[in-house]
């Protein structure tokens, strides 16, 4: 009955009946089927339609399709567009064939179809044959509107020839009407001849312009008719100036070569060929421009503001340099519709004696006295000569004005040894000025020493040579005068001008030094008593990490105290301790990281607040940096003074007078108290010089990690880097050293454990061995704030001694212990020692403290524990003896636990939190608050 024809989805008829079609798909299986009648009855043509669309809408479709719920529907219906609106406008032309049985299908135009035009609209649409065999209906130029049944179309059996069925296409064309036209120049105004200077560099005008036009529909579509052959385009005025010229499509207005005249020049476009726009038009004007003259002038030189308002036709002699006057040549082309053009760098310029004036480049060069012409051609353009004269008489200099750029203060910043030169701006009598005689243009022909002076008011803090050079030596606490003045050797001028600038010599840091106070401005503000001079700390590590410093800063005392100390903003995650007062003349500052990731030119590492005690007086602040370590260093910097840092600060006794004054502003000879003298901190202790590892034989100093002979902050570093397993090769270590690394005394501790707590992977199986506590230990220590514990022979026993048993009771016992500073000095003073016993026998609660080898007697009683202050015996020892009640002695113990405690102080006999610390633990305040328990450094076998 039907078969699918094989590789496609058609359904051929083979006899009369019914058939089911049906579709599945694999899995999961869907199935559908369809039922198929072949039938002999015949189907005819009915009619035959055509469309001619020139696209497509859709209607009835929401806006937001993709939002539909599955159960919501809708109808799209899709809408050909049909009507032609514009000359050149085309459509697709297609048939369809309604059959008598209900069906259609679309009839292609080569199955036999035959289309043409009615004549009644041959005027509105013509048909083209695409070269896919596609027809297309296309409006005509200069066509009329029209609607109808354009198209008509008889469909043929391709056999016979004999006529199917006819029909048509309705088409609508239902043109736009022309409202106006434009002419235009796209970026032209004016255009000039090829043969004129105005055409060439650095004028450049075009010689030709390119033309558009265009037409506006009242539709408001804009059409290019620009290559429309039905345009006219015409020169209504000015046709001995230009004429239009259309070369290929390219409409374009030109200027005519033959002629010398300039103007305006008028173009119009009509559209005599585009019937429906023949009554509209549009003009232009383009202006037609030549060069009308060249003028050569002289200007003053160096240019300056103002100059070029000014002629410089007479060339002085400066001062009484001996060197002439130059000028600068300016070369205008002035063209005919009034503008100008700077040409100077395009003209030849010539002088009618280059003996007398010569040019060089811009410049006029006065030789000698005398008078010369000068010139200036560009192209084929002369100008008309300019008259010069060179006189001997002198033009002198009236007034000197300092130009040159400080830093804010105004302040001289820079390393010790910088320089800067000098800025001065002269005026001379005649009008004219240098804006730089110093390094400006003057200076290549006029030395500024010729007629130019320089000194320094000060010049220990900035020298100043003739040359107008200055050179930045030391800090000042008032600012320098910096003086000009015009000079002439030969007497020839009386008249002398001069100016001052007063500036704050301030010294930046070179690499590994450090700078104290502010970097701009004065070094250190002015103060008044009880106000605070607050002092910034800079290190110089360029671009190299900085990892460690130990630094002191030196004040005098009668003048200025220490009240605050904190880390600055590039070292504030890094540890660090300050320590003031401690001498009351000095504060310690230290830091140590291995972590540090800081570096650069002024790294803020430390602000300190220093309190004014009394005044007048100038004092000075100065500082030392014991040692420095900066990433990839071979070696540390040798012990040095510190330079940028070193300086001076006013100090003023506030009076009524002064209650508003800036303390930051010093007057610049006089104070507004009269300072009573300059005062220096106490003379420094000089450095020890460091010796090598290459001079080193043996050498045992106390919290020497390194080996270096040495106790400084380089030891704590040495010590971070094995805590932090940066360094892990332990075979080189002397025992000895591992001793001084472990400062906290953890080898002491009753259980392997316990002493190898915290230690590094290194270090295992070793004792003793480094923590964290050791490295703050060391820190601190360094710091003057922690002593070191010696203990002999490294055993705790030796801390301890007693006669042995008497019966039941035990004869006294003595702890005996000894603390070295951190300069390996016995530490005699600014040291309290304390000792906590703890006991089994409730009858030992009654104890008798003796206090040193003939201390007094203190009874403690009710507590199984007793703690005693140990007084100092001299040569950094501290003794402290335990007796019984009664008869002297303890009653018979097992074992006897003994914890050491110290607190330090500073010269002010003030301590802190910072300043205590236990072995190991203690309850005694502040202890049990900071979260410590009672742990002995040594336990006495009594039984």
């Amino acid at each position: 009955i039907a078969e699918i024809m094989p590789g496609t989805a058609m359904l051929q008829g083979l006899a009369p009946g019914m058939t089911t079609i049906s579709v599945s798909s694999g899995s999961p299986l869907i199935e559908s089927s369809l039922g198929v009648n072949v039938s002999t009855e015949e189907t005819r043509v009915a009619t035959l339609i055509g469309t001619l669309a020139t696209g497509a809408t859709w209607e009835g479709v929401p806006e937001e399709v993709h939002a539909l719920s599955a159960s919501d529907s809708f109808t799209a219906v899709g809408q050909l567009n049909q009507v032609l609106t514009q000359e050149g406008m085309a459509g697709a032309l297609s048939f369809s064939a309604n059959f008598t049985d209900g069906t259609f299908r679309e009839v292609p135009l080569s199955d036999g179809m035959e289309v043409y035009i009615h004549d009644l609209y041959s005027r509105s649409l013509q048909l083209e044959t695409l070269d896919d065999g596609r027809i297309i209906g296309r409006v005509p130029w200069d066509a009329l509107p029209g609607s109808g049944w354009m198209v008509i179309a008889t469909w043929r059996d391709i056999c016979t020839g004999s006529s199917i069925c006819d029909g048509v296409a309705p088409v609508v064309v239902s043109l736009v009407l022309p409202v106006s036209a434009t002419l235009t120049a796209p970026g032209v105004t004016r255009i000039t001849r090829a043969n004129d200077p105005a055409s060439q560099a650095p004028i450049n005008l075009p010689i030709r312009a390119a033309l558009a036009v265009a037409i506006t529909y009242d539709d408001g579509s804009v059409v290019d008719f620009t290559r429309d052959m039905r345009i006219l385009v015409t020169v209504v005025d000015g046709t001995t100036l230009a004429l239009v010229t259309n070369e290929s499509g390219s409409l374009q207005l030109v200027a005519r070569e033959n002629s010398t005249a300039f103007g305006t020049v008028s173009i119009r476009v009509q559209f005599p060929g585009y019937t429906a726009a023949s009554s509209i038009s549009a003009s232009l004007n383009v202006e037609l421009v030549v060069l009308d003259n060249l003028k050569v002038e002289a200007r003053p030189y160096p240019p300056f503001t103002g100059s070029t308002g000014q002629v410089a036709r007479v060339l002085h002699q400066v001062q009484c340099t001996g060197r002439y006057q130059r000028a600068s040549l300016e070369v205008v082309a002035n063209l005919t519709d009034s503008t100008t053009f700077d040409v100077a760098d395009y003209a030849t310029l010539a002088s009618s004696h280059p003996s007398i004036v010569s040019v060089d480049g811009l410049v006029l060069l006065a030789h000698q006295v005398g008078v010369a012409d000068v010139t200036a051609a560009l192209y084929t353009a002369e100008s008309d000569a300019v008259g010069m004269t060179v006189t001997d008489s002198v033009t002198v200099v009236t007034r000197l004005e300092f130009v040159t750029s400080w830093n804010q203060g105004p302040s001289f910043v820079g390393r010790q040894g910088a320089s800067k030169v000098l800025a001065v701006r002269v005026f001379f009598d005649d009008d004219s000025q240098y804006d730089d005689a110093i390094s400006g243009p003057s200076s290549t022909w006029i030395e500024p020493s010729l007629f130019l002076a320089f000194r320094s008011g000060n010049s220990d803090k900035i020298a100043a040579v003739p040359s107008g050079r200055v050179t930045l030596l030391d800090n000042h606490y008032l600012m320098v005068a910096l003086t000009g003045i015009s000079s002439c050797d030969s007497g020839n001028v009386t008249m002398f001008a001069n100016d001052t600038v007063h500036v704050y010599p301030n010294l930046e840091p070179s690499l590994g030094d450090v700078d104290l106070g502010q970097r701009y401005g004065v070094q250190f503000p002015a103060r008044s008593p009880q106000t605070n001079l607050v002092v910034e700390m800079r290190i110089n590590s360029e671009a190299a990490n900085l990892l460690a410093f130990q630094l002191i800063i030196d004040v005098d005392p009668a003048f200025l105290v220490a009240t605050g100390c904190m880390a600055g903003t590039a070292w504030a995650a890094y540890p660090f301790i300050c320590t003031m007062n401690d001498p009351s003349e000095e504060v310690l500052m230290v830091g140590s990281t291995v972590a540090s990731n800081t570096r650069g030119a002024a790294l803020h590492v430390a602000t300190l607040v220093l309190n004014v005690v009394a005044a007048p007086a100038v004092t000075a602040i100065s500082g030392r940096i014991v040692s420095q370590v900066r990433e990839g260093m071979s070696e540390s910097d040798p012990p040095a003074d510190m330079i940028a840092g070193a300086g001076h600060a006013a100090l003023f006794a506030l009076t009524r007078k002064l209650r508003s004054w800036h303390a930051g502003l010093l007057p610049l000879h006089e104070h507004p108290q009269p300072i009573s003298r300059v005062t220096s901190p106490p003379k420094a202790k000089s450095f020890l010089s460091r010796r090598r590892l290459a001079q080193i034989d043996a050498c045992e100093v106390l919290g020497d990690t390194n080996r270096d002979c040495e106790f400084t902050v380089e030891d704590v570093l040495f010590v971070q880097r094995y805590t932090a397993q940066l360094l892990t090769d332990v075979t080189g270590l002397s025992l000895f050293q591992r001793y001084q690394m472990d400062s906290t005394l953890d080898y002491l501790k009753s259980s392997e454990a316990r002493r190898a707590q915290g230690c590094p992977p290194a270090f295992a199986g070793l004792s003793p061995c480094p923590n964290f506590r050791d490295t703050q230990y060391l820190l601190y220590t360094v710091a003057r704030q922690y002593r070191f514990l010696v203990v002999p022979g490294y055993q705790p026993s030796s801390m301890v001694s007693y006669l042995g048993p008497n019966e039941d009771w035990y004869d006294p016992v003595t702890v005996a212990v000894q603390f070295f500073n951190e300069a390996g000095q016995p530490a005699n003073n600014k040291l309290e020692v304390g000792v906590e016993f703890s006991f089994n026998d409730p009858r030992n609660a009654e104890m008798r403290l003796v206090f040193g080898a003939e201390g007094s007697a203190l009874t403690v009683q009710g507590s199984n524990s007793v703690t005693g202050t140990a007084a100092g015996v001299g040569d950094g020892r501290y003794n402290l003896t335990v007796a019984g009640g009664f008869y002297d002695g303890l009653w018979m113990e097992d074992t006897l636990s003994i914890a050491v405690f110290f607190r330090t102080f500073d010269a002010n006999g003030e301590t802190s939190l910072t300043r205590q610390f236990p072995f190991f633990g203690a309850v005694t305040d502040p202890f049990a608050s900071m979260g410590y328990i009672f742990d002995p450094v040594v336990d006495v076998e009594l039984a």
